[in-house]
């Protein structure tokens, strides 16, 4: 079943606790501050449902019906193209701006569903079960969204031996009973489902009550979703040309007390090693890494295109220093669409199930640059708008002013005064406004410390190769040429290395 927007709507009228300002809220879907929200991402449900896209967004299951295309299993790189053109496409109607749509954890429920011998090997029931999940989702057209982060607090203590940590507590009628803390529940309470990961990194005799994973309803006795603060003040589009469209999705910490699930919600349960496994298991970065991507070019395109015009609006697109700028833009987005490339044309096929996942050195190498390349891009428009980012005034404001005050406000070449107000509101929107700053928050920690990852990334990887090179060029040329030949075109035997010692960060 493809939902439609409304029948979306319907779903979120249920049970759920959403904590906000002190008080349960009874529908987020009239909520002030959430119910643009809610109506931005029924807006996706409608889009899959147009039957001029449904070619594009939506597949033909084994079953015979319709689902999400972010649901297909990827037999080819044919069905990698296809899922992705259905991503682009919605990541160019909220110009890359909505970084949890539905279609981000729908292909990761597939990945976990394609992954049913590993999860059970132990167990085949808990296979079955995130099988099960998988198709359960896929049928309902399901809204999902995951926690996966262990509550912060002393960091001097393993999250597996603070108090706050989730772990199973006891068993009910129903299955096991949760109690404890995760985060980062983003969308949360505008979905149906969440993922919920549990504790991985355990030692091998670690806490089996914390190596638990559930795909569970959001709606939940004893699952409380507290919100951070709302950054959609429910101002007109033209004053908050961003945050007024419903791309605040909400953060949430998801508090569960004496939350009791079934057993067969769990793909994990009181199992550390599948725990310690469960990225490797997920491919998840390799699964998620495609709709990333796909949203990181669609938002590097817009931030491009609201630069230029940003520049141009008062002509300093002019001066070599802001070209300089406006040029980075470019090259960052031509970096990105040629990683898009590599990661798909590059991907490979997983042998123990037979589907294709996008090439993991591209994806997480876009991952890892794009949380530098989005801070330089914001502190771009900042010196692009300078004090003109702070000098707009609101649209009544300028419906109040005649003309001949009005173009006071008026852009270079004669641009009309709400024309240059909009651009130069929009950027503060982005690049100021408390929801941009959310929002830049949200892409340098997308996958946590961006200096971490890139640090690790030099510690995990095998540089034998690139050491050989300087090892070989140490030595002299032979036969009255300069170059030694590598040993594999027939150069000399370069002697072993000692073992490396590094170790990751993390």
């Amino acid at each position: 079943m493809v939902r439609t927007g409304e029948q979306y709507l319907a779903g979120l009228r249920d049970s759920r606790n959403v904590v906000y300002d002190g008080r349960l809220i009874e529908d987020v879907t009239t909520e002030p501050g959430f119910r643009r929200t809610a109506k931005a991402v029924a807006q996706f449900y409608d889009f899959q449902n147009d039957p001029n896209l449904q070619d594009l967004m939506t597949y033909e299951t084994e079953d015979g019906d319709r689902a999400g295309m972010a649901f297909i299993e990827p037999r080819s790189i044919e069905d990698l193209r296809r899922r992705g053109d259905a991503m682009a496409a919605w990541a160019e109607v909220t110009c890359g701006l909505m970084g949890r749509s539905p279609d981000y954890m729908n292909s990761v429920m597939m990945a976990i569903g394609a992954k049913e011998e590993a999860w059970g090997y132990l167990d085949k029931q808990i296979g079955v079960n995130a099988r099960q999940s998988y198709l359960d989702a896929r049928r309902n057209d399901s809204c999902i969204t995951h926690t996966i982060v262990p509550m912060f607090g002393d960091k001097s203590v393993p999250a597996e031996e603070r108090d706050t940590t989730l772990r199973e507590v006891d068993i009910g009628s129903e299955g096991p009973i949760l109690t404890g803390a995760k985060g980062v529940g983003t969308l949360a309470v505008f979905s149906d489902l969440n993922v919920l990961f549990g504790a991985f990194g355990l030692p091998e005799d670690g806490d089996p009550a914390q190596a638990i994973s559930a795909v569970h309803p959001v709606a939940a006795d004893g699952l409380f979703w507290v919100c951070r603060d709302t950054f959609d003040g429910e101002k007109s589009e033209f004053d908050a040309p961003l945050s007024s469209r419903g791309l605040d999705e909400m953060d949430t910490v998801a508090i569960y007390e004496n939350a009791e699930f079934k057993k067969s919600n769990f793909f994990v349960y009181r199992d550390v090693a599948n725990a310690n496994a469960l990225m490797m298991h997920m491919k998840f970065f390799d699964t998620i890494g495609q709709h990333i991507l796909v949203r990181y070019i669609a938002k590097t395109r817009f931030m491009l295109g609201l630069a230029h015009l940003l520049a141009e609006s008062s002509q300093v697109n002019q001066f070599f220093n802001v070209q300089e700028r406006l040029g980075e833009f470019a090259t960052w987005l031509e970096a990105l669409e040629a990683l898009y490339t590599a990661a798909i044309e590059g991907a490979f096929r997983d042998p123990d199930n037979g589907l294709f996942y996008p090439n993991r050195k591209a994806v997480m190498s876009a991952i890892r640059l794009f949380a530098e390349w989005n801070r330089q891009m914001i502190s771009h428009f900042i010196s692009i708008g300078a004090s003109g980012l702070v000098s707009v005034p609101q649209e009544k404001t300028l419906d109040m002013f005649s003309e001949n005050i009005g173009k006071y406000f008026s852009g270079a070449g004669g641009q009309d005064s709400k024309e240059r107000v909009s651009l130069f509101r929009m950027a503060w929107d982005l690049a100021g406004s408390s929801w941009g700053g959310r929002n830049e928050l949200y892409e340098r920690f997308f996958t946590g410390d961006s200096q971490r990852a890139i640090a690790n990334t030099y510690l995990r990887m095998d540089k034998s190769e690139a050491v050989d090179i300087i090892r070989r060029m140490l030595l002299p040329g032979e036969n009255g040429h300069p170059f030694p030949l590598p040993e594999k075109f027939g150069g000399p035997a370069l002697p072993p290395l000692v073992e490396d010692t590094e170790e990751c960060l993390d």
